[in-house]
C-alpha cells in the first residue's frame, strides 16, 4: 500500500512508493485521481478566478497545453510541405505558452475557448455514463499499454484535446 512502511527479514524499515511517484515526467503536476473523480476533462481546463480579477493557470494547464499544441501543430497539413514552416509553427507557439505577461492572455484565452469545445463535446455525446476516469480504469489494455493507470490517464487527456486544437 502506497505510504505504507514495512520491516523486512534483511533489516530495517521500508518505505512503499508508487513508481509514478518517484518518476518525473510530464503528468506529475496532473492533480491527484482522487480530485479527478467525478470531474470532466473540461473541468481540468477551467482557470481559477480567485477574489480578485487576476486569473491563475495551473503548472498542469500550461504543460498539458504545451505537449498537446506541440502534437497538434505536428499533425497539421501544410499545403507547401516545407518542414521549416512546421518547425517555426511549433517554436511560435511554445513561445506563446511561455509564461510572461504577453503570452497570459494566449494561454487564458486557449483554456477558455478548450474548456467550451470540451464541454460542448460531453453535452453532445448521448451517453449519460460519459465518465472517462471509469472508462480509463476499466480498459485494461490502455493501462498495460501505458504502464501505470496515471500515464494511462495522461495519454486519454492528450488523445481528448490533440484532435481538437488540431482542427
Amino acid at each position: 500500500v502506497h505510504g505504507s512502511k514495512f520491516v523486512s527479514f534483511c533489516g530495517g524499515e521500508w518505505n512503499t512508493v508508487h513508481i509514478d511517484d518517484i518518476r518525473s515526467l510530464d503528468y506529475t503536476e496532473m492533480p491527484p485521481t482522487s480530485e479527478l473523480i467525478g470531474k470532466q476533462i473540461y473541468e481540468l481546463f477551467t482557470y481559477k478566478n480567485k477574489e480578485s480579477e487576476v486569473c491563475e493557470i495551473s503548472t498542469f494547464q500550461r504543460r498539458k497545453l504545451n505537449v498537446c499544441v506541440q502534437s497538434a501543430a505536428s499533425k497539421l497539413d501544410d499545403q507547401r510541405g516545407s518542414e521549416d514552416r512546421i518547425f517555426n509553427r511549433i517554436q511560435d507557439l511554445v513561445l506563446l505558452l511561455t509564461e510572461n505577461e504577453y503570452t497570459f492572455n494566449f494561454i487564458r484565452t486557449l483554456c477558455a475557448r478548450l474548456t467550451n469545445l470540451l464541454k460542448e463535446q460531453y453535452e453532445y455525446s448521448n451517453d449519460p455514463n460519459n465518465d472517462w476516469l471509469l472508462q480509463t480504469a476499466n480498459c485494461g489494455e490502455d493501462i498495460q499499454s501505458s504502464g501505470t493507470f496515471r500515464k494511462a490517464i495522461n495519454l486519454r487527456i492528450n488523445n481528448t484535446i490533440t484532435p481538437l486544437l488540431a482542427d
